[in-house]
């Protein structure tokens, strides 16, 4: 592992220092158990003029699950509620009788969280473990929480990814300056963390790789987003702005990143005219369940 890291290292220093015209750059990263305070994270976001484009985010609820399960190894956590007022989790321990055949559940305590003012409650055991890792993971982020925003802003630059696992990443070449400024930031997260890079040379091959690629991203990403309107759609509750914002964003981001590669390979959008209609039909359903839920909970609210 420590030679196939050095091998890269070296590859991505040798493509940064390469002067060629490039179509764009691979980008992958590295971040394993990393827990850092939110004021070295700040500290590092301005030190690469990153504030305004990065914003992990640890919030409380997140820091309530990860200090749960830590406190709780070898017990089963479970989601008995979750509503506009609170959350409502039950420690259960489980018992098995391997003479009878049976297991048996009991439960140890109940932890509420109250989303309004982020105040927990607790009944039963464990109080006292769970507020300790409670308060230290609330002002500390997590390998999760910096890879989401990484995820997001790469999503948000049109980023292509280059394997259906996802993980490799193509960025157009407008974003050298941003992705050397990553490059540092994430070289000081700790924990041996890494995010390399490599410059594509602007060939015939390279662009009909990349349009391959984000033909099948694009596959992936219409697949979800179907996905995720059967599950909204059958939800029986109202969608906050917050909700409708970030549908319509998905969309537009989707929208941007073909016009994106389209620019960059030299095709016309026309070469996407069946994603565009699946995302057009999407797009307008999403629409329609948002009307949809607006008036039958406008509805509810005068009764």
């Amino acid at each position: 592992m420590k030679n196939s890291k050095s091998l890269s290292s070296r590859l991505s220093k040798a493509s940064r220092e390469a002067d060629l015209p490039v179509l764009g750059y691979v980008v992958y990263w590295s971040m394993r158990g990393v827990e850092i305070p939110e004021e070295k994270v700040e500290s590092l976001l301005k030190r690469y003029k990153l504030e305004d484009e990065l914003s992990p985010e640890q919030t409380a609820r997140a820091a309530l699950n990860r200090a749960l399960h830590v406190a709780t190894k070898k017990k089963m956590i479970r989601l008995i509620d979750s509503n506009w007022r609170e959350v409502v989790y039950a420690v259960v321990r489980e018992s098995v009788d391997k003479e009878g055949q049976d297991v048996s559940y009991d439960r140890e305590s109940l932890v509420i969280f109250d989303k309004r003012n982020e105040y927990i409650r607790f009944k039963g055991k464990h109080v006292g473990d769970v507020q300790r890792l409670f308060k230290h993971y609330v002002g500390r982020l997590t390998t999760h929480q910096i890879r989401k925003a990484l995820i997001d802003l790469v999503d948000s630059k049109g980023g292509v990814a280059m394997r259906t696992s996802g993980g490799v990443y193509h960025l157009g070449p407008e974003h050298k300056d941003l992705i050397e400024r990553l490059h540092g930031f994430i070289s000081e997260v700790g924990n041996d963390s890494y995010f390399h890079y490599f410059g594509i040379i602007d060939s015939k091959a390279a662009k009909e790789a990349l349009l391959a690629a984000f033909k099948e991203d694009l596959k992936g990403e219409i697949s979800k987003q179907r996905k995720h309107l059967d599950v909204i759609g059958k939800r029986g509750r109202s969608m906050t702005e917050v909700n409708v914002e970030v549908g319509e964003n998905r969309f537009a981001s989707i929208k941007n990143r073909v016009k994106r590669v389209c620019t960059l390979t030299g095709n016309k959008e026309a070469a996407f005219k069946n994603q565009l209609t699946q995302v057009e039909a999407l797009h307008t359903n999403f629409r329609s369940i948002v009307a949809r839920r607006s008036a039958t909970f406008g509805k509810k609210k005068r009764a």
